[in-house]
């Protein structure tokens, strides 16, 4: 699994958010201090509003806020959002992708899916209350 741009943008674009929770954050401001180009800042915002992660806002006085409170955000919500389910190979998610036709009685699928359950747990343990917390450490 590979992280792409799209989520490291996602990524500190929550963090951004969650270190001025409660505020709206004008996007064009968020983008200047993040370093995201001002487009993909929007695409990825569609795509966490969409997953509840964040608030968007219109207008005048418009941007983003984060939805709920810091610590019932994780990394492991952001890659979901923005890239979907965590799968290492193919016929994790498609069965009909195994050549051998053998998804089922498959050691190495086994495998594959315990070390996706395992990383899919450590993502879930690092939400951005505990981030911000160890960034003022």
């Amino acid at each position: 699994m590979k992280i792409t741009q799209a989520t490291d943008y996602a990524f500190r674009l929550v963090l951004f958010l969650a270190e001025n929770q409660g505020e709206t954050i004008e996007a064009k401001y968020i983008a200047e201090s993040e370093n995201i180009p001002g487009r993909f800042l929007h695409k990825i915002g569609r795509l966490l509003q969409k997953a509840g992660i964040i608030k968007s806002y219109r207008g005048k006085n418009g941007g983003y806020m984060l939805a709920g409170r810091p610590g019932d955000v994780a990394l492991k919500d952001i890659i979901v959002a923005i890239e979907g389910d965590i799968f290492v190979n193919k016929c994790q998610y498609d069965p009909d992708a195994c050549n051998r036709n053998a998804t089922e009685n498959c050691v190495i699928h086994r495998a594959l899916n315990s070390i996706c359950g395992v990383l899919a747990e450590e993502l879930d343990k690092y939400d951005y209350q505990r981030l911000i917390e160890e960034s003022n450490n």
